[in-house]
């Protein structure tokens, strides 16, 4: 299944269990969705500029129920949680995989562990005779990511999402919420946290780039 399928399918699904399809309002919700390789946004727009100012593919109409929805939907390849934090790393595609060890101010001075994805091992590590902290980790995981995420204006105000896999994750983890009733959080809220644990992170087990 490709992202874009991905992303509409999980809309669908999660509008119809809150019952946002078949309401005369057609107030929607939209949904965000973080695997580890791969990161979908999916939202039903209010604005027309929205549509228009889109990338033509970020576009998908269906329709379902008598209706037509022309949703905003995109998959980020390769900015899902585990490929994001090897992309941080410089150990996306990189060579030597078995003496190399990539670092980061993301994770405490002393750590050091072995991580798998896609079939590949990589040695990981803080950087002992470094700094490790929010400010400099956020600026290596910046690196990586500006300039690829396309944020529409109507999402940066009071927009409702549906927020699931290593989202749902990294909010219990971090005690954000309950992990049996869910929650409802800010992106303010993973942020604030996110300082917390980065800033403390010799009282921590998780490393830093778990509070994300």
């Amino acid at each position: 299944m490709n992202g874009t399928n991905e992303g509409v399918l999980a809309w669908v699904t999660v509008n119809f269990l809150t019952g946002h399809l078949y309401a005369k309002t057609r107030r929607t919700v939209g949904i965000l969705d973080l695997g580890g390789g791969s990161t979908q946004i999916t939202f039903l727009p209010k604005s027309k500029k929205t549509v228009i100012t889109a990338p033509p593919s970020y576009i998908a109409r269906i329709d379902m129920f008598n209706s037509t929805y022309e949703l905003y939907t995109h998959s980020y390849l390769g900015n899902g949680l585990i490929a994001a934090r090897l992309a941080t790393l410089g150990a996306l595609g990189a060579d030597g995989l078995d003496w190399k060890v990539f670092t980061s101010s993301c994770l405490p001075k002393k750590f050091r562990e072995d991580w798998t994805f896609g079939g590949l091992t990589y040695k990981v590590s803080g950087i002992p005779d470094g700094y490790a902290g929010y400010k400099l980790c956020y600026y290596e995981v910046m690196r990586v990511v500006k300039g690829i995420i396309h944020q529409p204006f109507e999402v940066k105000g009071n927009s409702v999402f549906y927020a699931f896999s290593y989202y749902y994750d990294r909010a219990v983890e971090s005690g954000l919420i309950d992990g049996s009733r869910g929650g409802v959080v800010e992106v303010r809220d993973f942020k604030k946290r996110a300082k917390e644990v980065c800033n403390k992170m010799t009282k921590y087990r998780q490393h830093c780039s778990a509070a994300y």
